[in-house]
């Protein structure tokens, strides 16, 4: 089966980095079309022909983050033998990970997460499943909260 149009002529996982990027400074809801496009050296049409649409592009960026800047933080939850101990070392992760750069930023999930207006969550429909917890803090992690100490 031929695909249709012309094939694509940039790298994805390039293009999807520098959303991430400029994701991370922003935000979701202030990171414009304009904004995605510049930093991706992309067009509209290519943009949502490669990502479907802003929204799935973010979902793209956040996935991207926890396997690369993010990743390594979350690992310990499940296997600590107290929530108490759990807690200590998502500390201890979170500040190596987030202050090993030149300009420390914070997590990248957190400070790019869509505002949520009427109930809506700027149209990003969060992926439900064994990691959708992560990214919903530790309020989704039930083990962190069993009870021990």
């Amino acid at each position: 089966m031929s695909s249709r149009g012309r094939p694509r002529n940039f790298l994805r996982e390039e293009a999807l980095r520098s959303a991430m990027e400029i994701f991370w400074d922003k935000g979701f809801d202030n990171t414009s079309l304009a904004d995605l496009t510049r930093v991706m050296r992309l067009n509209p049409p290519s943009l949502y022909a490669a990502f479907g649409s802003k929204a799935k592009l973010f979902l793209e960026a956040v996935d991207l983050y926890g396997r690369t800047d993010g990743a390594g933080i979350w690992e310990f939850l499940d296997s600590a033998p107290t929530a108490k101990a759990a807690v200590h070392d998502l500390l201890r992760r979170s500040a190596e990970n987030f202050t090993q750069w030149a300009e420390p930023r914070g997590c990248m999930v957190v400070l790019s997460a869509p505002q949520m207006e009427g109930g809506r969550c700027g149209g990003v429909q969060w992926p439900e499943g064994p990691t959708a917890g992560k990214a919903g803090g530790l309020a989704a992690t039930p083990r962190a909260w069993g009870g021990r100490r």
